[in-house]
């Protein structure tokens, strides 16, 4: 199993701990693929950073190892100073796998042509994003983790995405955490809602849809009250 067991995050700021994880409970299989509703701002960062071992709680349990989910399209390994394909096989290096074939299948993958031999640092966003996606696909781990979103760039380039992550997910589970219902529904088989620090499970995507569509209405007028005021 894999997951948090009663555990809470928080930051510091002036007017005090800003609470983000709230004892939330989150146990899942390793073949599991789960899509979770939540709004900007309200955590899906440091849900992601905690169940992917890079940060600790600062109370409760995590279960699992580290190395055990991925964050799919991070890049902050990526180094600007090296080409794609050097990127490539330093990963390959670093995690004992055959250089030869891990720079062929992200080349293949991303379609950067001969971009893949040029330095990162004069990458576009999207080309250094669709490296990224490509380096994590064939990194060793136990399920993934999308934070926000899946796929960029056109559609050829979603497709082929698609079906390569789609490879991988045979085997490996998937977390992924947005506000977009479609996104989860093409990919995800359970779902949730991250809501004032706490991960509610629901029994289909339609109730995870009409409790994260009436969180976000609740916002909308609490907002709308703050600004009111008389003449």
């Amino acid at each position: 199993m894999f997951g948090l067991l009663g555990c809470t995050r928080y930051f510091e700021s002036d007017k005090g701990p800003r609470v983000v994880l709230d004892k939330t409970d989150f146990v899942m299989g390793y073949h599991e693929h789960i899509g979770i509703l939540a709004a900007p701002g309200s955590g899906k960062t440091t849900l992601t950073r905690l169940l992917c071992g890079l940060d600790a709680p600062d109370e409760g349990d995590f279960i699992g190892l580290r190395g055990d989910a991925l964050p799919l399209g991070a890049n902050s390994f990526i180094l600007p100073g090296l080409t794609g394909e050097e990127n490539a096989r330093m990963m390959a290096s670093l995690y004992g796998l055959d250089g030869d074939e891990f720079s062929h299948f992200c080349y293949q993958l991303t379609q950067l042509e001969q971009c893949y031999t040029d330095r990162v640092s004069e990458y576009s966003v999207t080309m250094k994003t669709h490296l990224a996606f490509a380096i994590n696909l064939l990194l060793p781990c136990r399920l993934y983790i999308a934070d926000g979103k899946l796929y960029t760039g056109d559609n050829a380039t979603q497709l082929r995405m698609q079906a390569a992550l789609a490879c991988q997910l045979q085997q490996k589970g998937l977390i992924v955490l947005t506000h977009n219902p479609r996104l989860i529904k093409e990919h995800c088989h359970a779902f949730g809602v991250l809501l004032h620090g706490k991960i509610t499970m629901c029994e289909d995507l339609a109730q995870a849809t009409a409790l994260f569509e009436q969180y976000q209405s609740n916002q909308a007028t609490i907002q709308t009250e703050d600004y009111s005021f008389d003449i």
